[in-house]
């Protein structure tokens, strides 16, 4: 007579790690470490001599599946600038490029990658909300992440400095 087993997709994370699901349901994290075999989930932790007492403990056959990968969707611009919603609004040239991500909203995004001043350094910023830009000062826009990133790690080195 053979056991049922019940049919649960391990997606793998690293090589010894896998999210375990069953109907879509996450079920928890399996990790192998040496020869034992560790289940996390909510309920707590159980840890099994090998992977074989696990899946023979839980009646489970283990199908593993490929990760899913994530749609890009086409990164849209603004005269060169790049922004990060996919519906673009009420475009306004002057004094910045800025836009709406919904028609009746009155919150802006200006364009492109930003450098804000906080307390303790200067950090990086993807289209951020007008509001904030007039909150802290800031350098911008730039058109990709590298040319900020080359800015702000100067800026970083100056205020180091002083």
């Amino acid at each position: 007579m053979s056991i049922t087993r019940k049919k649960i997709q391990a997606q793998k994370i690293t090589d010894q790690s896998w999210i375990v699901s069953e109907f879509g349901n996450r079920i928890g994290l399996l990790s192998l470490t040496g020869t034992s075999a560790k289940l996390i989930t909510a309920q707590g932790h159980e840890e099994y001599p090998d992977l074989d007492t696990l899946l023979n403990t839980h009646k489970w056959h283990l199908d593993y599946v490929e990760q899913k990968e994530k749609e890009e969707l086409p990164q849209q611009n603004i005269a060169r600038l790049p922004v990060k919603h996919q519906e673009l609004f009420n475009v306004v040239y002057e004094p910045l490029i800025s836009y709406c991500k919904q028609a009746n909203s009155s919150v802006r995004f200006a364009a492109g990658y930003w450098g804000l001043r906080f307390s303790h350094a200067w950090t990086a910023a993807f289209c951020p909300k007008l509001a904030t830009l007039s909150e802290y000062d800031h350098v911008g826009p730039f058109s990709t992440k590298l040319e900020l990133n080359t800015i702000l790690a100067q800026k970083n080195r100056d205020s180091n400095r002083s």
